[in-house]
């Protein structure tokens, strides 16, 4: 009745990426750089990439971050690395206030006496997370998806890092076992997982860098690719960086 479509995409367009601090993230990142010339990571992280050699831009701020996406808005980049968005994560709480106080229902938040607005390191400043039933996150949200958004535009592909934070769980055996997750923002975390193509969990083992796509216990992972399904990748032996591991088209010089 309906002809079989064949898949369209052969390649990941969005690619999370998180785990343990010092695993080899930024390194492995900063090659790609190098590897694609038309391609950039914005590092949030102070002196994320100040010891690799890298095609990077440093942002401090959330005003310099947005400053940033404007100019890159007329441009169309290969890859777009974003390291980390974890403390976009933070930066969004910020934002998603502003948002708040110029809406209708935020008009006198964050305001003192003559109506002046409170900013953000003024004494007296409240974040919009403090609104009753949580009904705040909503703002951060709506600020992380839309710099997602531009995210695509920016990019054919793009790559968002995260932090890895411990979560104790109970397994099927009644066990407490620390299950490794992803630093994000509750639903943001959620929604931001659906969207991906790929979540991969970065580790090291010696001097070997690996990128596991494969849904663990511990770990979480996946991804849509079916070459790279429940794939335990390594990408780099401490010398050499393999990006056509991940992205078949890259060409190695």
């Amino acid at each position: 009745m309906f002809d079989i479509v064949e898949p369209t995409d052969e390649q990941l367009t969005s690619l999370l990426l998180y785990g343990l601090p010092k695993t080899g993230k930024s390194t492995i990142l900063a090659d790609l750089t190098i590897k694609e010339s038309n391609s950039l990571v914005i590092s949030t992280d102070p002196k994320g990439y100040h010891f690799l050699k890298a095609r990077v831009k440093q942002v401090d701020d959330y005003k310099e971050f947005n400053k940033l996406l404007d100019e890159l808005s007329n441009v169309k980049l290969k890859y777009l690395i974003i390291d980390t968005v974890t403390q976009l994560d933070i930066w969004s709480e910020i934002v998603g206030t502003y948002m708040y106080m110029k809406s209708v229902q935020g008009k006198s938040f964050n305001r003192d006496g003559k109506g002046n607005p409170i900013l953000y390191g003024d004494e007296g400043f409240t974040s919009v997370y403090n609104l009753a039933n949580g009904a705040g996150y909503q703002y951060s949200r709506e600020v992380m998806m839309e710099w997602f958004r531009k995210f695509q535009k920016i990019a054919e592909r793009v790559i968002l890092v995260a932090h890895v934070k411990d979560k104790k769980v109970e397994s099927k055996l009644q066990d407490i076992v620390d299950v490794a997750d992803i630093n994000l923002t509750g639903k943001v975390k959620s929604i931001w997982s659906s969207v991906v193509d790929g979540i991969g969990f970065v580790y090291r083992d010696k001097t070997e860098c690996y990128i596991s796509f494969e849904a663990k216990q511990d770990v979480i992972a996946g991804c849509r690719l079916a070459r790279l399904s429940n794939q335990n990748i390594m990408i780099s032996d401490g010398t050499t960086v393999n990006w056509d591991k991940i992205y078949s088209d890259i060409k190695i010089k």
